[in-house]
């Protein structure tokens, strides 16, 4: 609201000689995630925590792999 009214004094003052900021109509903020695009809220287990692996059993897996 007060960006608005900022915004408004400066358009009536010509502060910026009619090539300032124009601000979109405010909308509600639950409509961003909804478009196409948008950031996705993260998961609750999207950076977990790192595990320490016993080197000779990284070693057997991997051999037995092939």
């Amino acid at each position: 609201m007060r960006t608005a009214l900022i915004s408004a004094a400066d358009q009536a003052a010509n502060v910026h000689g009619g090539c300032g900021p124009r601000l979109n109509k405010e909308r509600d903020a639950a409509e961003w995630p909804n478009q196409a695009g948008s950031p996705k809220a993260r998961l609750a287990n999207e950076k977990p925590r790192g595990e320490t692996v016993d080197c000779d059993a990284l070693v057997k897996r991997w051999a037995s792999a092939k």
